[in-house]
C-alpha cells in the first residue's frame, strides 16, 4: 500500500530473464565506499569516480560500493543483491 501510495510499485517492463530490480527504483541504501558510508540516492549527484569512463564521463559515473545486508524492495520484498548496478538519473535501474 505505501509502495502504490509514494509511486515506488511502479515497474519499467524491459523484458525477461533480468535481475528483479531491473526496471524498479534502486532502494535507497546505505552504500559503504573507500570515502565512507553513503546513501544511494546522493549519488544521483555528479561526484567523480575512480574507474576510466573517459568516453562516457559527460554521462556516467561509477562508484565502487558494497551494501551489507538484504536489499528489500517496495512492493516485492527482499531480492538477490546485484554484482552491479546502472542506475539511471530518475534512480530506476537500467
Amino acid at each position: 500500500m505505501v509502495a502504490a501510495m509514494s509511486g515506488l510499485d511502479i515497474h519499467y517492463n524491459v523484458g525477461d530473464g533480468g535481475h528483479a530490480l531491473v526496471g524498479r527504483r534502486v532502494p535507497d541504501l546505505d552504500l559503504v565506499t573507500a570515502q565512507g558510508v553513503v546513501r544511494v540516492f546522493s549519488l544521483l549527484r555528479r561526484e567523480p569516480g575512480v574507474f576510466d569512463i573517459a568516453h562516457w564521463v559527460d554521462r556516467v559515473q561509477l562508484v565502487d560500493a558494497t551494501y551489507r545486508g538484504e536489499w528489500e524492495l517496495p512492493a516485492l520484498g527482499a531480492v538477490t543483491a546485484p554484482s552491479a548496478v546502472l542506475i539511471r538519473p530518475d534512480g530506476y535501474v537500467a
